[in-house]
């Protein structure tokens, strides 16, 4: 019964010279704000689940790691580091989180699925698990963009489903939102390069870039949910999940 962490509310800002909240086993927010200004790694478990609260991670490795298994090779504070596991998981159901990480945003040994909240990320990006509860795209332009190139998805109408500017240079796009269909096909744009795609699968990949991009969900709720500048440290733009260039 030992290793795990709950967090059920309260408000939080941490320096860390190592990861700023670390359980061996399960790690669960369910609500608080958590300003997390400076660590190795943010919120490390065997699995991480967000289902609240507000959250900003500035990393200088992973965002949000989820790792763990039977390896013999053992990292920081003894959890045991693996290829992959089916209990490395990382969940995220609410909450309005903000990642800029030198590493991965999001990080799992395992799976990622996202099936609610507002989720911006600076980071390598990596798609979402095929069982998240609402589909996600994982798009490779065919050249880097600025940050000053906005990230636009429209439907067939031409209704913009979101829109959101990175906040360093990008090629790699993933982006989730409710109104997301498979079988349905929608236009993304970066700067002056567009493309139309059709989601073939709950996590679709496609277009030609390289690694380092942008990605992002949207909640119901609203594009950007609540503005980010309102939380600790947040760039006070409204948007998905931009992913530096690597």
């Amino acid at each position: 019964n030992r290793g795990f962490v709950y967090l059920a509310g309260g408000t939080f800002s941490i320096h860390a010279g190592d990861d700023a909240v670390h359980a061996e086993k399960q790690l669960i927010v369910e609500d608080g704000v958590i300003g997390i200004e400076s660590c190795y790694e943010g919120l490390e478990g065997l699995s991480v689940t967000i289902n609240g609260g507000e959250i900003l991670v500035n990393a200088k490795d992973d965002g949000i790691n989820a790792a763990g298994g039977n390896s013999a090779s053992v990292g920081r504070f003894g959890l045991e580091m693996a290829a992959g596991s089916s209990e490395c998981r990382i969940e995220i159901n609410g909450g309005i989180i903000t990642v800029r990480a030198a590493g991965d945003g999001l990080d799992s040994n395992g799976t990622i699925a996202v099936n609610g909240g507002t989720l911006t990320v600076s980071g390598m990006a990596q798609n979402f698990s095929g069982t998240s509860g609402q589909p996600s795209l994982f798009y490779g332009f065919s050249g880097s963009h600025s940050e000053a190139d906005a990230v636009t998805v429209t439907d067939t109408f031409g209704a913009v489903l979101m829109s959101a500017f990175a906040s360093a240079a990008y090629q790699c796009v993933v982006v989730s939102c409710p109104e997301f269909q498979v079988g349905e096909t929608y236009t993304i744009t970066a700067g002056s390069e567009t493309a139309e795609v059709t989601l073939e699968s709950m996590a679709t990949s496609a277009g030609t870039g390289g690694m380092g991009g942008f990605g992002g969900q949207k909640n119901p709720g609203g594009f950007g949910g609540k503005d980010p500048q309102a939380m600790p440290g947040g760039r006070g733009e409204r948007g998905t999940m931009p992913v530096p260039e690597a």
